[in-house]
Parts: C-alpha cells; sequence; structure tokens
C-alpha cells in the first residue's frame, strides 16, 4: 500500500492540547486540527480530501486525522508557506501497518 502524505497530513497527529507548548515567535502555521484543517496562527488553511476526522494521542475526539495510505491527503492551497530556508516541524505520526518503501514514500511535499 502506498505511503505517501502531502506537507501538511505530516501534521496528521500533531493536535497539540496545551497552550504552553505552542511557541509563537516565528510561528507561521498551527493546525490543532479541532474538527477541521484550519490554521490557527494564520491563512494557510488546508483542504481534505479523502481524510477522515479521528481521536488523537490524548483520546480527544476529532482532533486528528486518519489516512488511508494511498490517495488521503490534506493540501494547502495558494499557501504562504515556503519551505525553501530553514524551518521545523513538530508531529505525532502513528502507522497502523508499514509495509516496504513506495516509489514516492514522503510525509511532506512541496
Amino acid at each position: 500500500m502506498r505511503k505517501t502524505l502531502f506537507f501538511t497530513s505530516a501534521l496528521l497527529l500533531s493536535s497539540l492540547l496545551s497552550f504552553g507548548q505552542i511557541p509563537v515567535k516565528g510561528l507561521v502555521a498551527w493546525y490543532p486540527f479541532s474538527n477541521n484543517a484550519l490554521d490557527y496562527a494564520g491563512s494557510n488553511n488546508g483542504t481534505v480530501t479523502g481524510a477522515t476526522l479521528t481521536t488523537d494521542r490524548f483520546g480527544n475526539p476529532s482532533s486528528a486525522y486518519s489516512f488511508n495510505g494511498t490517495n488521503n491527503k490534506i493540501t494547502l492551497t495558494n499557501s504562504s508557506l515556503v519551505l525553501d530556508s530553514s524551518f521545523s516541524i513538530s508531529t505525532w505520526i502513528s502507522l497502523n501497518n508499514l509495509t516496504a518503501p513506495t516509489p514516492d514514500p514522503c510525509i511532506i511535499s512541496q
């Protein structure tokens, strides 16, 4: 099964519940996945294709996304996010199964 996820799907389980963990200096996007894929730090909202809301790692309902591993994704259209300089991403990812590498195995794509 193909495991291709795009940039925002890298954030699929990055629902952050403790606001004290969110650094605000230089923050350009934040996706808590609170029933949606909206960017709470700006205007880089995601469009969900096929992925479904699920329970996050803390047991909070509709606070994470589940992907089928083939064609589910969250995309950013006309995003101001540019991945051509230094950046960091914090995420929690849970894999249900891990198969042999595919031709395009990625969790971030631009």
